[in-house]
């Protein structure tokens, strides 16, 4: 254009973006052909006070009423004599990107509502299903302290089944709340002593079973950048199902270590020698409320192992398994900032 804003010369590319010609363009006011003129001056004045113009947004009308969003880049222009003779303009279409932001934007805004939606359902999960839960546990164990001798055996044992069905209700809402919570829990990164927090786990998993007889081995200088109490959980629960699948072994062995994986690269593994799983059934184990053994042989809710995938995932890690049945199983998964020293996956203790 030339510095009043009145176009001059126009390409191809504007001739499609309006719908009009180039003898119909030449010589109008720049700014008619944009859905707001006072926005497309104010560009003008822009370049000639600031020299150019950079991502100036605009919304470009064509003669049949389509619009288009342009990105405007200007910048001034002289003759030889340094007189300004007027504004190089160029516009590149993107539509589609504002199209994507919006929709990223819209989707946001549903997901910070389905989260405030979902705290307050955690909340009320939290309170007002547990409340009934313990009146029924404790009337339960009240009824049979003050009246069990004058309740016949079979009396005594349905209302320990009713406890047994309670306490497992409660250890479901707990499970289903800390699956929702590490999904949504905001993340503190940092360098975390895997090494030091397996000990710590079994530590603890060895004074809550001192009848146990395990052999632990846990690979020292273990360390990924992480957040450390999420990573605790997937301990957690890793460890706690190898000491508790093989409970049936009087002499049971689980280990924690790292490999190369030929796929996934450096992993950390936890490996046991108790009852294992069919590997047919491995894309199970990782899917919310999908158990491969009955509660009577092993209770559990089986929440554990999807709980695990949510936080590696949210790590940016894999999980997976390999195992057979009687034969122990081992659990693999990755952090992408993983130090040690890995050795080839088949040579690892």
């Amino acid at each position: 254009t030339d510095p009043s804003g009145i176009i001059t010369d126009v390409n191809k590319q504007m001739e499609a973006l309006t719908g009009c010609t180039r003898d119909e363009l030449i010589g109008a006011p720049f700014k008619n052909y944009f859905t707001d003129p006072e926005r497309a001056e104010t560009s003008i004045k822009l370049v000639l006070s600031e020299k150019k113009v950079t991502n100036y947004e605009l919304t470009a009308r064509a003669r049949d009423g389509r619009e288009t969003v342009v990105s405007y880049n200007a910048t001034t222009f002289y003759d030889r004599d340094r007189r300004l003779q007027g504004v190089f303009a160029a516009a590149r279409d993107v539509t589609e990107s504002k199209r994507v932001e919006e929709e990223i934007r819209t989707l946001n805004a549903e997901l910070t509502s389905a989260n405030k939606e979902l705290e307050a359902f955690s909340y009320s999960v939290s309170h007002d299903l547990r409340a009934p839960l313990r009146s029924i546990d404790g009337f339960s164990q009240a009824f049979l302290d003050d009246f069990g001798s004058t309740v016949p055996e079979e009396g005594r044992e349905n209302l320990e089944r009713v406890r047994r069905a309670t306490q497992r209700m409660g250890q479901l809402i707990d499970d289903m709340l800390l699956l929702s919570r590490v999904t949504r829990r905001e993340m503190h990164m940092q360098e975390t002593d895997i090494s030091a927090l397996a000990a710590d786990v079994t530590g603890e998993l060895a004074l809550d079973n001192p009848q146990r007889d395990v052999q632990l081995t846990i690979e020292p200088g273990m360390a990924a950048t992480g957040d450390p109490q999420l990573l605790r959980i997937v301990l957690v629960n890793l460890l706690g199902n190898a000491w508790k699948f093989t409970s049936r072994r009087q002499h049971a062995h689980v280990s924690m270590g790292t490999v190369r994986d030929p796929e996934h690269g450096p992993a950390f593994f936890v490996r046991d020698d108790g009852v294992g799983f069919d590997a047919k059934y491995k894309e199970k184990l990782f899917v919310a409320f999908q158990r491969l053994h009955a509660q009577e042989e092993f209770p559990g809710t089986g929440i554990g192992l999807a709980t695990i995938q949510r936080v590696i995932r949210r790590h940016g890690g894999d999980v997976w398994a390999e195992g057979e049945v009687d034969r122990g199983a081992t659990f693999y998964f990755t952090i992408p900032d993983l130090h040690v020293s890995c050795p080839v996956k088949g040579k690892q203790p």
